[in-house]
């Protein structure tokens, strides 16, 4: 299963690139889809300092690996594991890279590959992809709605009001 978005935006690639790949671990900041997050301890590829995040989100924790980080060409790579991942999904990566469109303005380019279990990839893949497609979207929409006003988005701020983010983020710290 791949999925691939690429939107341009009016916020610059370098701005882009501080907010999702300088600050990775924190995308508990402006991510409705992630209560909290925090760094894995230990260096990255690349040059990171953080080994990856661990993610507390509505679907469990989620610990991720960086794998590829190269700053100069704004971009990040990083493996997904999920405490309540189905057992038919058998690597889960995403790769984001921040391109100049020119003007001050940037481009996103996003890749999730899943690699899924047969027959699961056949039965339950389809709808995955609908709905991996719709949170990735509503994440960049978040992600440039932080990255030009430095707030969440006003989404984000209604699910951190929310008991189960409060009783996540309590357990998670």
């Amino acid at each position: 299963m791949i999925i691939e978005i690429s939107e341009k935006t009016n916020v610059s690639a370098d701005r882009l690139w501080e907010v999702f790949g300088e600050a990775y671990p924190e995308i508990g900041r402006w991510s409705s889809g992630v209560f909290a997050s925090k760094p894995r301890d230990g260096s990255g590829p690349g040059g990171a300092n953080f080994q990856g995040r661990i993610c507390e989100t509505n679907l469990g924790k989620q610990t991720e690996t960086v794998t590829a980080y190269d700053p100069a060409a704004r971009k990040i790579t990083y493996l997904v594991k999920g405490e309540k991942m189905p057992g038919f999904v058998k690597r889960m990566e995403n790769n984001w890279q921040f391109k100049d469109a020119g003007n001050g303005k940037g481009e996103i380019a996003m890749r999730l590959n899943g690699d899924l279990a047969f027959p699961m990839n056949i039965l339950m893949g389809w709808m995955m992809k609908i709905q991996l497609k719709k949170d990735l979207r509503s994440n960049i929409e978040e992600l440039i709605h932080f990255a030009e006003n430095g707030q969440a988005h006003p989404r984000k701020v209604k699910v951190d009001g929310s008991a189960k983010a409060q009783k996540a983020k309590a357990a998670f710290a």
